[in-house]
């Protein structure tokens, strides 16, 4: 599980970088692909933000966060800076392990933070990349994440191939993906869980998401 979700971070760091790259270059672009924990120094930066043309789903689920609810400013300065770093040289099993340990200690507002930061289409690319895959690691997320992967998708439906809105797509559903997996994982050891993760499938929209969740789901039983 956890080489899949590392696995699923780096595709996602890779595709927020060729976005980023696609809007200052064009479609005559390209990204290298690299693990987000041990990248070369000369990496694009994926902290562009390429907005999804009327999109409203982001909005929709956006919330807004009282002075009394929000996170302290501490944790959005570290978020901030670690989104940044994001495709930046590091030890993966100290970052692996300094993430497990954040996300351990998330407040509510934090994994309130978090959940909008992901669902929202104006915050840049590492910045939903990095709250999804803190979100994965809380133990405390499990509502964030049930309500992640039944919000609608942005970029739903079928787009040109190789555009930039079909990567945004792919994108978008390899972190709903990841929280599939999340949710699929705990309820494994969790009963309570695996009954109400059933009807949170039942309500993803996408047809494609839908099926991979199921898919996930029904193996829980073998």
């Amino acid at each position: 599980m956890k080489n899949k979700r590392l696995y699923l971070l780096a595709v996602l760091v890779v595709i927020g970088a060729f976005l980023a790259l696609r809007k200052e270059k064009g479609d005559g672009g390209s990204a290298a692909s690299w693990n987000p924990f041990s990248a070369p120094s000369s990496s694009v930066t994926a902290g562009a933000t390429l907005s999804a043309p009327n999109s409203s789903s982001g909005n929709a689920v956006q919330e807004s966060v009282t002075e009394a609810s929000a996170p302290t400013p501490a944790f959005v300065t570290w978020f901030n800076g670690e989104a940044k770093n994001l495709d930046q040289p590091t030890n993966q099993k100290n970052k692996e392990s300094e993430l497990k340990q954040t996300a351990a200690r998330l407040t509510t507002a934090d994994v309130r933070f978090l959940e909008n930061k992901t669902l929202d289409f104006k915050n840049p690319a590492n910045e939903r990349i990095l709250a999804a895959y803190l979100l994965t690691l809380a133990p405390q997320s499990d509502a964030a994440l049930s309500d992640m992967v039944q919000a609608p998708l942005a970029m739903a439906g079928e787009h040109p191939v190789h555009s930039p809105e079909e990567t945004l797509a792919a994108q978008e559903k390899s972190i709903r993906r990841m929280a599939i997996d999340a949710l699929i994982e705990r309820a494994r050891s969790n009963p309570a869980l695996r009954n109400e993760l059933s009807q949170t499938i039942a309500k993803i929209s996408d047809p494609s998401l839908r099926e991979y969740a199921e898919k996930s789901y029904r193996q829980l039983a073998e």
